[in-house]
């Protein structure tokens, strides 16, 4: 039985030193032998880009 776990970004860009970018949402999917195995986190980081 072998586990990964995928994580997948999404950002505003690719430099965070130009440009303001920053990472808005991340994702992670865990499969188990190559079988999804419906664990799933997801989580939106501040995307409208308000000041905190």
């Amino acid at each position: 039985m072998t586990k990964y776990v995928f994580l997948d970004t999404e950002t505003t860009g690719l430099d965070p030193h130009k440009g303001n970018h920053r990472i808005i949402d991340l994702a992670c999917i865990e499969y188990e032998d190559f079988t999804p195995t419906r664990h799933v986190f997801s989580l939106k980081i501040n995307p409208e880009g308000k000041k905190l």
